[in-house]
């Protein structure tokens, strides 16, 4: 595989959504689980207000980037902005993993 680029995602959703919305969460987060399990989702945050959401995502492209976000059962009821990344550390590169091996 190739260099993974990194991205910072910015969403912004409605102080009041849709009840489509609401009905799709269940959806979201099924996704959101499955890109966090190949890797291509390394952060998800949520404000309290639950109006803008953080992700990273780990990706060859900027439009793999796009294509994962777009994926994304809830994009389409805001707006988002791609930041490409420098870098983005976490507990992974911190803290050293625990073989059972």
């Amino acid at each position: 595989m190739g260099k993974l680029e990194q991205f910072m995602v910015v969403f912004q959703y409605p102080e009041v959504p849709e009840m489509e919305f609401f009905s799709l969460i269940p959806q979201q987060r099924l996704l959101v689980a499955k890109l966090f399990l190949d890797g291509t989702l390394l952060s998800y945050t949520l404000n309290e207000e639950r109006t803008t959401l953080w992700a990273v995502f780990s990706v060859p492209t900027y439009n793999a980037a796009v294509e994962a976000i777009e994926q994304l059962p809830l994009t389409k009821f805001g707006t988002y902005q791609i930041h490409s990344l420098t870098f983005h550390n976490d507990l992974r590169y911190t803290v050293p993993t625990v073989s059972l091996n």
